[in-house]
């Protein structure tokens, strides 16, 4: 009956190369979706930051535009506020562009410039680290894809030597079977 058992385990060794061809495949296939499903992943993550870099770069112009208005009312304001003292320096019968009334408007004018120019700073400021924190997202874009490319080709690599390791496992399989048998047969 030494025959039979032998045929037998010919046969099993002929389902499990069979199998183990079925998981080399299947090792390949896990690691090509897993890397398409990390890129996938990645290029959705940089859009994400591509559209909050896009609403850095509005939040930005809109900050500019703000600024400007303002510093356009501050120096409404200003005129306003020079022509009320004129006004009541001419209703007390002073004459304005003289002494003491001149120097109350040239010190207002110029407590009022120098507000105006900060504010125009700090509207500037504002600006720049809007438009600073778009470059971020979109660096942080660029590198999530760079990390989501590296990530696939890791994952890839990953699952060939899965395969590889399998159709060696299967190789080395049949080899131990066929040396088993050849040696109880006497073919060595």
């Amino acid at each position: 009956m030494g025959w039979f058992d032998d045929a037998l385990d010919i046969g099993g060794d002929v389902l499990d190369w069979w199998q183990s061809e079925e998981d080399e495949d299947a090792a390949k296939k896990f690691g090509k979706d897993a890397a398409k499903e990390a890129k996938r992943v990645a290029k959705e993550n940089a859009k994400l930051s591509r559209y909050d870099a896009e609403v850095a770069r509005e939040h930005a112009l809109n900050l500019r535009n703000q600024t400007e208005r303002n510093k356009e009312l501050y120096y409404i304001n200003l005129d306003k506020l020079l022509g009320k003292q004129k006004n009541a320096f001419a209703d007390r019968g002073v004459i304005v562009g003289t002494g003491t009334p001149l120097d109350v408007q040239v010190q207002s004018a110029r407590a009022m410039a120098r507000d105006a120019e900060i504010m125009v700073n700090n509207g500037n400021t504002a600006i720049e680290q809007a438009r600073s924190l778009a470059t971020r997202y979109e660096m942080l874009a660029e590198a999530g894809l760079r990390e989501g490319a590296g990530a696939a080709s890791l994952i890839r690599t990953q699952a060939d030597n899965a395969a590889d390791n399998i159709r060696w496992e299967r190789y080395a399989s049949g080899l131990t079977s066929t040396y088993d048998m050849g040696k109880k047969w006497g073919w060595w």
